[in-house]
């Protein structure tokens, strides 16, 4: 049982903004070997996310940028598959390595598959370990959630007795309760109404989704899309979101304050161990399209 589990932290909404990353090395299913390092993403650090992993743009001044720690990276993973806790890692790591070939794998597409509790919502990190009892020494450094998102591999891989290799074969097949509940759509639903719920047969099914600010395409179409896509789509941030897309703010809705009401609960729920990832509407385009 050989991977490697990688985690990153950004400093902004953009996810090519990594200003950390964490690497935890794995063999035979043991932690044999551990990489971290804070990265300088020459951009600016939103107050929301610092308020979330603590990291300033005064703690990366004098640390490498993201492409003078490719070459470790790539030592590290090696031919190994890369475990990451959903797919934003992936999304952060093609944004600035285009060209980047790793065999990725999602955990939560795992973790669904295998405890029933919690296939449709409560599969965040935090959650999920503590359904485990695995410690997080530090939820939201890098390195930590990447140790921990490795253990949680092993756990799910351990209670559903298989291999890693089998892994491929298990995050294709549609989650078992779906059927027991009756909830698998016979027929397409048709593409230009939002689905109550999510589309079954989306690949994001038991996902929710939330949109603030003024987004470049309508709002409702936006909508249609991730529910398409099997998103359910939120009217506001809560304790089952998942995914908080931004669009620009409009300063008059905003009252003086540098974030929308919506971020402002985001945070709110992230400090109290929410695994909530909060993306523009380009990124969360690309997150789906490429996944």
């Amino acid at each position: 049982m050989d991977f490697v589990a990688l985690d990153v932290e950004t400093a902004n909404s953009d996810p090519k903004s990594i200003c950390q990353i964490g690497v935890a090395v794995f063999k035979n299913g043991d932690l044999v070997e551990t990489w971290s390092s804070l990265i300088n993403p020459q951009s600016h650090f939103d107050f929301m996310n610092s308020s979330i992993h603590g990291i300033t743009e005064e703690n990366v001044r004098d640390a490498p940028i993201i492409a003078d720690v490719k070459t470790i990276l790539d030592q590290l993973v090696g031919d190994n598959i890369v475990a990451i806790y959903s797919g934003f890692d992936k999304v952060a790591l093609e944004k600035n390595f285009p060209q980047i070939n790793y065999s990725w794998l999602d955990i939560t597409k795992v973790v669904r598959r295998t405890w029933e509790q919690v296939a449709y919502s409560g599969y965040g990190l935090a959650n999920v370990c503590r359904l485990n009892n695995i410690n997080i020494v530090n939820h939201h450094d890098a390195l930590a959630d990447a140790i921990a998102a490795g253990r949680v591999l092993i756990c799910a891989l351990n209670a559903k007795q298989l291999q890693l290799d089998d892994c491929r074969s298990l995050i294709r097949t549609k989650i078992s309760t779906l059927i027991a509940h009756g909830k698998m759509s016979e027929n397409p639903n048709p593409i230009n109404v939002i689905i109550e719920g999510g589309n079954p047969e989306g690949e994001w099914f038991g996902d929710v989704i939330c949109f603030t600010g003024e987004l470049r395409m309508p709002r409702i179409e936006a909508s249609i899309k991730a529910s398409q896509l099997g998103f359910d789509v939120g009217k506001s941030v809560t304790k089952k979101t998942n995914y908080l897309v931004t669009g620009l703010q409009d300063s008059v809705k905003l009252k003086g304050k540098s974030i929308s009401a919506k971020e402002e609960k985001a945070l709110a729920l992230i400090k109290k161990g929410q695994d909530i990832v909060v993306i523009s509407e380009e990124d969360f385009f690309y997150m789906v399209d490429e996944n």
